[in-house]
């Protein structure tokens, strides 16, 4: 089982930050995507691709309403190439960044067809944009490792679609492991019903954890992030 953090860059501390977590074994650092509560994403992991050698990094998570895909894609294989092939794109419909510019989240038909069009670009195919081809065409001079899409899922229509295009799912659930299993359980019989063999795919969760030597402190301090 690998374990790795979930945290927002920052202007000045996003570096050491990075280097901090991978000295101390984790195996992967992701950012949230969320422009109004965090600085630019892309930016800051490029940042951390250059300043760490062996953890994987990424997003956690973008978003298909704000991000054109093509946009998406060219960012995610930029920091691929800097990176040496460490990089993972996880999008989720769009929660805290659509709700801070006054935009809901992408339905599920809207997110599958852009996961679609997000895997096309990522592995330099032709997308056809409303009659328009389109394509990131200065991926033809260098070879960059295939990028994983990992999709943040909750409902049971975003763990279906998840499961018919992603490389990876990571349950938004809670902790409980019955709901975890229950949740695994449906993405595999998705894969199989979309003929994917569902051992490819990749299982995660969001788990809200804090450690403090007192369970009061912890718990006062974590509070927010798990009030409903």
């Amino acid at each position: 089982m690998d374990m790795g953090l979930l945290m927002f860059p920052n202007p000045v501390a996003t570096v050491p930050m990075a280097q901090m977590v991978e000295n101390l074994g984790f195996d992967s650092f992701v950012f949230a995507d969320t422009q109004c509560l965090t600085p630019e994403v892309w930016s800051h992991l490029m940042l951390v691709a250059t300043a760490t050698e062996r953890m994987e990094i990424g997003t956690g998570v973008t978003n298909p309403v704000s991000r054109d895909p093509a946009v998406t894609a060219s960012a995610g294989l930029a920091v691929q190439h800097a990176s040496g092939g460490r990089v993972v794109i996880g999008i989720g419909r769009g929660d805290s960044s659509m709700a801070k510019i006054g935009r809901k989240p992408a339905p599920p038909a809207v997110f599958e067809r852009y996961i679609e069009q997000l895997r096309a670009y990522l592995d330099g195919k032709e997308v056809d944009r409303d009659g328009s081809p389109s394509r990131i065409e200065w991926l033809d001079d260098c070879e960059v490792a295939r990028v994983p899409i990992e999709v943040a899922a909750t409902g049971p229509k975003v763990i279906d679609l998840a499961a018919r295009h992603a490389d990876r799912i990571c349950f938004a659930v809670g902790a409980d492991t019955e709901r975890i299993e229950e949740c695994m359980a449906r993405a595999r019989r998705a894969a199989e019903a979309a003929d994917r063999d569902p051992a490819s795919l990749r299982f995660g969760a969001f788990i809200n954890c804090l450690i403090n030597d007192d369970r009061d402190v912890a718990r006062e301090a974590i509070r927010g992030s798990l009030s409903v």
